[in-house]
């Protein structure tokens, strides 16, 4: 019984930094584009990375609850099995609402808009998040680099996914075909 329960809280532990280690992973992916042209293989590669950093975000949050799922389901009542059930279905659904939510970047193509900056501002819960908003009323979440580098007036090519902003990048480095 004492083995089971130090088994039990190595895998949450385990779990849990592996969860982090995931999640620091996702921020270290860099774009690598196919030029300094916004043509569409540019769009295309920047699409599927976005892709692939959401599938990282999902199969982190699973990596994260396997452990205590498996804690659950080998010793316990059964009100613990079915509360663990339950659990699960509504993990499964609050994971299928974020995919639908962005299933958009999977079957739609990206189109890039010349935009001018008239604001950039700061949002502070846990940790500081820096946005710009452009002339058309869309604002998108930046690095720290990218909202330093933004002054009011500047244009910047944004990249749309329907009405969601996947990227902004610099006029002075990117160009469009011609």
């Amino acid at each position: 019984m004492e083995k089971n329960k130090r088994l039990s809280g190595a895998l949450m532990i385990s779990g849990i930094v592996i969860c982090m280690v995931w999640f620091m992973f996702i921020r270290t992916i860099p774009f690598v584009p196919s030029g300094y042209v916004i043509d569409k293989q540019f769009l295309n590669d920047f699409k599927w990375l976005t892709v692939l950093k959401f599938s990282i975000v999902v199969a982190g949050l699973l990596l994260c609850f396997v452990p205590i799922i498996i804690n659950f389901f080998r010793e316990g009542s059964d009100l613990k099995k079915t509360v663990t059930k339950i659990v699960i279905g509504i993990f499964a659904v609050v994971l299928l609402v974020i995919s639908m939510l962005h299933f958009d970047n999977f079957i739609f193509t990206p189109d890039v808009e010349q935009r001018y900056v008239v604001d950039r501002y700061t949002t502070n819960a846990k940790v500081t998040t820096y946005h710009l908003r452009f002339d058309d009323g869309s604002s998108a979440t930046v690095t720290y680099d990218d909202f330093s580098n933004a002054r009011p007036g500047e244009t910047k090519y944004v990249v749309y996914v329907e009405d969601g902003i996947i990227g902004v990048f610099p006029t002075d480095t990117y160009t469009l075909p011609h």
